[in-house]
């Protein structure tokens, strides 16, 4: 992609869980999807200090009603 030099995406998928403050038995679920929010943070602002044309997005969908709780 650095090399190319064109305009490019890296989309990275996460949750609103990786947004906000961890809930009841779900401690490491919302540490995985705040480390893909924050790898994706920490990388665009690596590109962006050498001028990339890569940006770095990232998809926070809401809840979904399943069954991830009950084990």
């Amino acid at each position: 992609m650095l090399k190319q030099d064109t305009e490019c995406h890296i989309v990275n998928t996460s949750s609103l869980a990786g947004l906000i403050p961890s809930t009841a038995k779900m401690a490491a679920y919302n540490v995985s999807k705040n480390g893909v929010v924050a790898f994706s943070e920490a990388l665009k602002a690596d590109l962006m200090g050498i001028k990339a044309k890569i940006n770095i997005p990232v998809l926070c969908p809401g809840f979904v009603n399943t069954r991830i709780v009950d084990c």
